[in-house]
C-alpha cells in the first residue's frame, strides 16, 4: 500500500491548528516532513506519530498523566502544545525511555563487600 503524504492545510486540519503552526513545526523539526520544492508534504504515519496525549503516554507507562504532564513542563519529556492540549510522539517517548534505562549492578563491584 503507497503512502499517504498530507499537504500543511490537510495536516493542519487534522491536528485541529493553524497550518502556519504546522509550517512552523516543519521548518523547526518538530514534525517530520518533505520539501517538494517549495512545498511541504508530511506522511500520515508520522503526523499519526505526533498524536499521543499525555494520558495515554500515562497508562503505557503505568504512571500518572500528572506525572507526565510535569515531565512536560520540565523538559525532561519533549512535547508540542496543540491548541493548549500537550501532544507527544512515540519516537520521542521511546528516547525518554531509553534516557531513562538504569541496567542491573555487578555485584563484583559492590563497595560494601569490601573485595
Amino acid at each position: 500500500m503507497p503512502e499517504r503524504y498530507l499537504t500543511p492545510e490537510e495536516a493542519a486540519s487534522r491536528l485541529r491548528v493553524n497550518p502556519r503552526t504546522v509550517r512552523r513545526w516543519l521548518r523547526t523539526r518538530k514534525l517530520k516532513g518533505l520539501k517538494v520544492g517549495k512545498l511541504w508534504r508530511v506522511k500520515e504515519a508520522d503526523l499519526e506519530d505526533l498524536l499521543l496525549t499525555p494520558n495515554e503516554v500515562a497508562a503505557r507507562l503505568a504512571i500518572s498523566p500528572k506525572t507526565v504532564r510535569a515531565w512536560l513542563r520540565a523538559g525532561k519529556l519533549r512535547g508540542v502544545r496543540v491548541g493548549g492540549l500537550w501532544r507527544l510522539s512515540e519516537t520521542d517517548v521511546e528516547g525518554f525511555l531509553r534516557r531513562s534505562e538504569v541496567g542491573p549492578q555487578s555485584s563484583n563491584n559492590d563497595p560494601r563487600r569490601g573485595i
